[in-house]
C-alpha cells in the first residue's frame, strides 16, 4: 500500500518494517534538523537490523560556479533539463544549511538567457521541456545538497544508530552526484 505522510513523522509503528527506501527526500528537508528527524523516524519504524537504501543528490567535491553551468548550457553540452536543474542548483548552493532556493534557479537562467524559445532552438531542446523549469519561478522549496560523508554522519554518529554498509555509484550522466546508500539500523 502507498502512504503519503511526512517522513519526520511516518504513521508506522516502531520497529515494524525491514527496509525503508528513501529516494531523493534529502534535499527536501532542512539541514540539519530536518534531515536528523528523518533519520530518527527511519530508526524508528525499521527493526533492528532493518536496511535502509537511500538516494542521494549531493555536489561535487569539486565546486563548479553557476557561470560555468550556464555557458556549458549554451554551449549545447547539458543534455536535458533535470541534469541542467541538478548542476545549476549545486552550483549555487554556498553551503548546506541556507541550500539552495528552487526560484533562485529559475532566476539566474532567466537572467542567462531570458527567451526561452531562442535558448530552446539554440540547444536543441523542445520548448515544451525547457519551460518546464518554469515550475521554480515562484516556488517557496528551498534544496539542501549534501555530501555523501554528511549523510553518513547523520545516520551513522549520534543519535543516528545506522552502520553503513554500500554505497553504489551508477553509471549514467552525473551519476556521481546521485549515489545510493545502504544502511544498517543496528
Amino acid at each position: 500500500d502507498a502512504m503519503q505522510a511526512d517522513w519526520t513523522c511516518i504513521p508506522l509503528e516502531t520497529g515494524s518494517r525491514n527496509f525503508v527506501l528513501c529516494e531523493g527526500v534529502m534535499i527536501l528537508l532542512p539541514y540539519p534538523q530536518g534531515q536528523q528527524a528523518l533519520v530518527n523516524e527511519v530508526h524508528r519504524v525499521l527493526r533492528p537490523g532493518g536496511i535502509c537504501i537511500l538516494r542521494l543528490f549531493t555536489p561535487p567535491t569539486t565546486p563548479e560556479s553557476p557561470d560555468v553551468v550556464l555557458a556549458d548550457l549554451l554551449a549545447g553540452k547539458i543534455a536535458n533539463l533535470n541534469l541542467l536543474k541538478l548542476r545549476l542548483g549545486m552550483a549555487l548552493q554556498t553551503n548546506a544549511v541556507d541550500g539552495v532556493q528552487l526560484r533562485e534557479v529559475w532566476t539566474r537562467l532567466h537572467q542567462a538567457a531570458p527567451d526561452f524559445p531562442a535558448l530552446a532552438a539554440r540547444i536543441a531542446w523542445e520548448l515544451e521541456h525547457l519551460s518546464a523549469i518554469d515550475t521554480y519561478r515562484e516556488s517557496p522549496l528551498t534544496y539542501h545538497f549534501l555530501s555523501p560523508e554528511i549523510v553518513r554522519d547523520l545516520f551513522c554518529g549520534s543519535p543516528g544508530g545506522f552502520k553503513m554498509g554500500e554505497t553504489l555509484v551508477p553509471g549514467y550522466a552525473l551519476g556521481e552526484r546521485c549515489p545510493t546508500l545502504v544502511l544498517h539500523r543496528a
